[in-house]
């Protein structure tokens, strides 16, 4: 819109109007360049504020990447090395110059090296992440464990661009768990070892308890029967099913006789009458008679209990 004042009213010619219209182009386009120079300022100002604050966070991600006590890498989807800080650097014990994927690899300890390469070869061809933990082996011999850990990275439109990943030093861990091992294993191959001897114990006194013609009957404090041998079996005519932890052994004894021998050792003392467990337990080697099972008549015995303790 082209507003001209006059103080009278004018009739434009015809080329008057023309040139008009052609000055009102010029106006308009005018306008529209200074438009469009406007905002092109406007958006390489914000581009540029963003390149800053992307310069400032890139740099405060390395700042921060140099001073954490863990390797920290950056590798292409072709595994070229794009970024690597000083941690990392150190527990290669490789300089910047020299870090290429054949001097990382061969780094690796070779006990290790073909399970590692093949979980490398699986993160990139998958896409995946990826964690181990292996040995480094360097140039005078020296053997350190660390875990590494690896990650996809993607840019601003969610491609897949490379992959970060972080180097920790893990030997003391190592170290104390294969101490740790050390320590187990003496103690199992001790327990296997004292586990033979006692068996070994075992089946001896085993030969001995049921290999005598002594009579041998084990009770727990109160006189219930827990073992009884072989010989006790055949002279006592009862079976160990029928007695052991069930009865007590002074079902071998007639009751009278172990009655009055109670009285007279309580007599003897000077002392009230004791009951007849205890005096069994308490009394010397002596000549008892037996009661035997309905198919064994009863005989004398020398009976001489002991404590176990």
């Amino acid at each position: 819109l082209l507003i001209v004042q006059a103080q009278q009213p004018r009739n434009w010619a015809v080329d008057e109007l023309e040139f008009l219209d052609r000055l009102v182009v010029q106006i308009v386009i005018a306008i529209q360049q200074t438009m469009a120079y406007e905002q092109l300022q406007l958006e390489l100002s914000e581009r540029r504020q963003a390149e800053m604050g992307w310069h400032e966070s890139e740099r405060r991600y390395y700042s921060l990447a140099e001073a954490v006590p863990v390797g920290i890498f950056r590798v292409s989807l072709h595994g070229h090395i794009q970024y690597i800080n000083q941690r990392c650097l150190a527990l290669l014990e490789l300089e910047r110059s020299q870090i290429q994927r054949d001097t990382w690899l061969h780094r690796i300890h070779p006990g290790d090296r073909d399970r590692v390469q093949e979980a490398h070869a699986k993160t990139r061809i998958n896409g995946t992440s990826f964690q181990e933990e292996y040995r480094l082996q360097y140039e005078n011999g020296t053997v350190r464990w660390v875990s590494v850990q690896v990650v996809p990275s993607f840019d601003e439109l969610g491609q897949h661009q490379g992959y970060i990943g972080t180097i920790v030093d893990i030997n003391e861990r190592k170290q104390a768990e294969l101490s740790l091992q050390v320590v187990n294993q003496a103690l199992e191959d001790r327990v296997t070892a004292r586990t033979k001897e006692l068996q070994d114990l075992a089946t001896l006194q085993s030969a001995i308890f049921d290999g005598t013609n002594y009579l041998i009957v084990a009770t727990d404090p109160n006189g219930i029967i827990l073992q009884m041998n072989t010989a006790a079996e055949q002279l006592l005519g009862y079976h160990s099913s029928e007695v052991i932890e069930q009865q007590s052994l002074v079902i071998f004894h007639d009751p009278e006789e172990l009655a009055t021998r109670a009285a007279t050792f309580s007599t003897n003392l000077g002392k009230p009458s004791i009951p007849v467990l205890r005096f069994w337990r308490s009394m010397p080697s002596t000549v008892m008679p037996t009661s035997a099972s309905s198919h064994t008549l009863a005989r004398p015995l020398i009976v001489s209990p002991s404590r176990c303790r």
